[in-house]
């Protein structure tokens, strides 16, 4: 999934600069239809960065099941317990932190930063 995400702004950024470079030779066939997939395209990064996080968030749910801390649990050291903390570290999530995605609030939606607003400044 995470290579899913990459893929798709890989593919958005290579649809831009064809479609410049069309504009810029004053190419008029297939701009429509290419215009057309870098629509397709950027429509599914946030539905793949959805799925990533709701899958990840899933994975730090089982692993903080099934790693118990009562002593009923898998094994740190068990190479499916190493694999799975690797892959929560490698995007940004210890074992056991909240991501946010099943916040009653926060759904898919990013979190606004008031950060730099004067005290009753509204934003």
């Amino acid at each position: 999934l995470a290579k899913e995400a990459v893929y798709y702004k890989k593919e958005a950024r290579e649809n831009e600069a064809r479609i410049a470079q069309m504009k810029a030779d004053g190419t008029t066939d297939g701009i429509k239809q290419a215009e057309g997939v870098l629509s397709e395209t950027m429509q599914m990064i946030p539905h793949s960065e959805a799925n990533l996080r709701k899958n990840l968030a899933e994975l730090n749910d089982l692993v903080k099941r099934l790693g118990g801390g009562d002593g009923d649990g898998i094994d740190a050291d068990n190479e499916w317990m190493v694999a799975a903390n690797s892959v929560l570290t490698e995007h940004g999530m210890a074992v056991g932190q909240k991501d946010g995605a099943d916040d009653a609030e926060g759904g898919d939606e990013p979190a606004t930063s008031v950060d730099g607003l004067a005290e009753g400044e509204a934003f």
